[in-house]
């Protein structure tokens, strides 16, 4: 999607950089040098990746995006509610087992509170 956006945001600049006379060129050049290496850079990545399609499926690539981004909140949601749900369920697991461990040593002490009676 950068690339894109490079593409389209420096094509101005390019196209009149390539129409300079060759003398006027050079200053263009000095002046606007990141500009045009980035569109080159983005032209080129884009047309290693494009596979000889004529045009940019920018609208496919941003609906994927909204639509991955869209599942990745959904996940993190999820994963929070099950992350809440096993702490609440490792709480009442630990309640159970110091209730359990409890009850011997209650009765234990009510014996012997009974004997010494």
């Amino acid at each position: 999607m950068a690339h894109c956006e490079n593409l389209k945001q420096h094509r101005a600049i390019y196209q009149k950089h390539t129409q300079l006379d060759p003398k006027k060129r050079d200053a263009f050049h000095a002046k606007h040098t990141d500009a045009i290496q980035s569109y080159r850079d983005a032209k080129q990545y884009l047309d290693a990746v494009m596979n000889g399609r004529p045009s940019l499926p920018v609208r496919e690539w941003t609906a994927e995006r909204d639509k991955l981004t869209a599942e990745r909140f959904s996940l993190c949601e999820e994963y929070y509610r099950l992350k809440d749900e096993t702490r609440s369920v490792e709480h009442l697991r630990k309640g159970t087992e110091n209730i359990m461990r409890g009850e011997p040593q209650r009765e234990q002490a009510q014996r012997v509170r009974g004997m010494e009676r």
